[in-house]
């Protein structure tokens, strides 16, 4: 008898409860009726506030295929997600949010385009008109700012929505940084990539997770784990504003000693200290994240904390050897 597990899902939550056993069953319904294979489904519980582990142990009471990590509180989505790539045994491994606006029905569409000898499958989103003007061009100005800033390019509309093959999730095991961005680091690793538009679909239930805030806060970090420039771009805007202040230095003393009259003073001069000021202070934070970084990576924190499992034998935060072959 086969035993290899041929399809892992990994489906992080946060409050969806009213979500996540409408999910399961149209995944399982696909698995079933148009695949097929061996399977097993890796829920993650980011440290909800309401019934979703509850109904995770009931899936898995129910059916053994279906396991349960909870953490002691609320990670994050990319833990969420490195929780899950850290346990699973799949050949491929499919990913998807709890909340359904990611389409379960396209498994079957990414696992055959996968056959065709691709490593990932990535599912692009449509822009959705019915989203805010202010969503909309944030992240239409996001994933611009990004991609001019950053040395790795993410295709506009990308999320962790996506089915990934083994080979991959070798990759992503091996990786030692604490500050994981997989919509950046996939792309960064160059695997052979088949990008699928999809539609996404409406939640159902609850409220987004991810804020504007949370939304900045998350580009933020993705922006200064791919990329150097920020630290470039202090150099430049010091070296503009030196150059600024030689000019008015030579303008003042034009004012003062060729036209004999009293050069702007106490206002500009307050502007000009409050302005380089502020810009000292910006420079400064964008230092002080990099440090930062350098100080987490230093002191090795796990990335999350398990509180309990179901129908799974943790890996906690398992790092594996990356061949180079594996790529070849």
């Amino acid at each position: 008898m086969n035993h290899k597990i041929e399809l892992s899902i990994i489906i992080p939550v946060l409050n969806e409860q009213d979500n996540l056993l409408e999910l399961v069953q149209r995944l399982l319904n696909i698995i079933r009726a148009e695949l097929n294979i061996k399977y097993e489904i890796i829920i993650i519980d980011d440290g909800s506030k309401d019934e979703t582990w509850l109904n995770i142990q009931t899936l898995n009471n129910e059916n053994n295929n279906i396991k349960g990590i909870s953490f002691s509180r609320n990670f994050g989505h990319q833990y969420a997600l490195a929780a899950g790539i850290n346990n699973v045994k799949g050949e491929v491994v499919f990913i998807l949010d709890g909340d359904m606006q990611h389409p379960p029905e396209l498994l079957k569409e990414f696992y055959n385009k996968m056959k065709e000898g691709y490593d990932i499958v990535a599912g692009v989103r449509e822009e959705d008109k019915e989203l805010s003007f202010l969503k909309r061009s944030f992240s239409k100005f996001y994933y611009w700012f990004f991609n001019k800033i950053s040395e790795v390019q993410i295709v506009p509309g990308t999320s962790d929505f996506r089915l990934i093959s083994n080979k991959v999730v070798k990759f992503l095991r091996s990786l030692p940084a604490n500050d994981k961005f997989y919509r950046a680091l996939l792309p960064w690793s160059g695997f052979n990539t088949y990008y699928y538009n999809y539609k996404p679909n409406k939640r159902k239930s609850g409220i987004p997770k991810y804020n504007f805030a949370k939304s900045f806060i998350m580009g933020f970090r993705g922006i200064i784990s791919f990329s150097s420039k920020p630290l470039y771009l202090s150099v430049y805007l010091g070296f503009i504003i030196a150059t600024l202040a030689f000019l008015y230095g030579i303008y003042a003393l034009y004012v003062k000693l060729i036209l004999h009259a009293v050069p702007p003073g106490f206002t500009d001069v307050i502007a000009s200290i409050l302005f380089l000021s502020g810009l000292q202070l910006m420079v400064l934070g964008i230092i002080g994240i990099y440090i930062g970084k350098l100080k987490v990576q230093v002191i090795k924190r796990p990335d999350y904390l398990i509180n309990k499992t179901c129908g799974l034998k943790i890996v906690e935060n398992e790092v594996t050897e990356y061949e180079k072959d594996t790529i070849n």
